[in-house]
């Protein structure tokens, strides 16, 4: 797994290609993220960081959608610069909150005077207010960015097992309505002496009516009494023996529900510069 040995600075384009089909109907969107992280302090059991988010766009997608990630990469803005420490168990301490709940105001107060008059957008922004104003709420948004998912994937582990094998790993889904269980077991070897290499290829299903219900039941063409939904989760990263940090990774989860429902989605980091 990752072990932080050396504090650095490094910057990393993230490439994101996701491929969805809802109701038989397919849709593909490509984004590009590009970071720059700081490792500034490592701890017994944890390490402190500043991630500031440079740039996010999407490259690839249809018309309709492109207009709704513009508006989610506006309210975004108030998560670009986080300070935060976070152990091994996914605790995680925000160091800069208040200025994250400033930026949001700042935020907020600029996407009104583009958008006067537009009180669904208004609406839309109230809704987050009450999650931006809660030290809860902001610590699940940034839980829930890429970087969590992908970069401290390999150094978070859940209920506190050290060892490379039999570490269940909690993966959200394509469609953010359940989490699916993975028994991991992760494979290192060393590639040379600047960089070994961590991976792990796992496949899962799931014949649990209630769990099906609550992930699958709101699409009105899935049977949940009639689906055997399958998973696949997989992943290689390089990383730098002397400094622990990620050199480049490549990330794959895929869905299978129905005929009519399911995905895949692949990350790829590779730092540069």
């Amino acid at each position: 797994m990752l072990e932080f040995k050396k504090i650095f600075q490094k910057k990393y384009l993230v490439t994101i290609d996701s491929r969805l089909n809802i109701g038989g109907m397919d849709s593909a969107t490509t984004a590009e993220i590009r970071w720059l992280l700081d490792l500034r302090k490592i701890h017994s059991d944890a390490c402190t960081f500043e991630l500031i988010t440079l740039d996010h766009t999407l490259t690839k997608g249809d018309s309709g959608f492109m207009e709704i990630h513009k508006l989610v990469l506006q309210m975004q803005k108030a998560l670009n610069e986080i300070n935060f420490s976070a152990d091994k168990q996914g605790n995680l301490e925000i160091h800069n909150l208040e200025a994250i709940k400033k930026r949001w105001q700042s935020v907020k107060q600029e996407t009104f005077e583009y958008n006067r008059g537009n009180t669904s957008i208004q609406e839309l922004f109230a809704l987050q207010d009450e999650v931006f104003e809660n030290k809860k709420g902001i610590e699940n948004m940034i839980k829930a960015m890429e970087f969590f998912q992908i970069y401290l994937n390999m150094y978070q582990k859940d209920k506190s097992i050290f060892s490379l094998s039999g570490n269940k790993k909690m993966v959200p889904n394509l469609f953010r309505t359940a989490e699916i269980p993975f028994n991991m077991e992760y494979f290192q070897k060393k590639l040379d002496n600047t960089f070994y290499e961590i991976s792990f290829d796992k496949q899962t299903k799931t014949y649990n009516r209630d769990f099906l219900k609550k992930a699958y039941g709101q699409f009105p063409f899935i049977d949940v009494m009639k689906i055997e939904p399958q998973y696949e989760y997989r992943g290689v990263y390089m990383v730098n023996a002397e400094t622990g940090a990620i050199q480049k990774a490549e990330l794959m989860y895929r869905e299978y529900v129905h005929e009519k429902l399911g995905g895949t989605v692949t990350y790829k980091i590779q730092s540069y510069g």
